[in-house]
């Protein structure tokens, strides 16, 4: 596109335009519609069973022709969702009725065809495949199993999905330590569990998890 200045225009007080505007232009060229995100990223690790996918434009789009290239599909086939948009239509979130099944591949469609408010069609289709969070496990502890605790490490105990929500005093029924320390406490932060505690220097300690742990799906 471009606009021209009309030469004829004057200032309301009669002034003509001087000679260096009177053949001004400005010229700009509009964007095609793009995909700009789609998360969670694949790089992040696997998704959880209610994740929720995010889709990212580049200006608004014609949501209803968006619904329909979109499509999330696994072992059961399609995953029937909801969507929900931001209020400029370039952003729409992708959220499926129920949990997904765990350590199960996913597969993210975006097709071609969804256009921008303008009517224009993405024109490239877009393939995202997503991995579900595995069955409920300790994944990772800060330090190996039977080491000497380094000095610069805390007790954290890493699982493989999110804890679920447990008190303080429901953890210590849950996860003992053997020999008690003198005091002890649990931090939960998703799948960490950070153990703050009055250990000896010197002493060993065995921690062991009840069966009834459980994450918060």
């Amino acid at each position: 596109y471009t606009a021209s200045v009309n030469p004829a225009l004057v200032s309301i007080a009669g002034t003509v335009l001087g000679d260096k505007s009177r053949n001004s232009k400005w010229s700009f060229t509009t964007a095609l519609p793009k995909l700009l995100k789609v998360s969670p990223n694949v790089a992040d690790g696997r998704i959880d069973l209610d994740e929720a996918i995010e889709i990212q434009f580049n200006q608004p789009m014609d949501r209803g022709s968006v619904e329909l290239a979109v499509n999330l599909s696994g072992p059961e086939g399609l995953i029937p969702g909801v969507f929900e948009w931001n209020e400029k239509s370039s952003e729409a979130k992708y959220k499926p009725y129920g949990n997904l099944q765990r350590d199960t591949a996913y597969l993210l469609n975006i097709g071609a065809g969804a256009r921008s408010k303008g009517g224009v069609e993405l024109g490239a289709e877009a393939l995202v495949e997503y991995n579900t969070i595995p069955d409920f496990a300790v994944d990772l502890p800060s330090f190996p199993n039977g080491e000497i605790r380094p000095s610069d490490k805390g007790v954290v105990l890493k699982f493989s999905s999110s804890v679920a929500d447990y008190s303080s005093a429901e953890l210590k029924k849950l996860i003992t330590i053997d020999p008690m320390p003198a005091y002890f406490d649990y931090y939960q932060n998703a799948k960490d569990i950070d153990i703050s505690g009055a250990f000896l220097p010197g002493k060993s300690y065995k921690i062991t998890f009840s069966a009834d742990l459980k994450d918060r799906w």
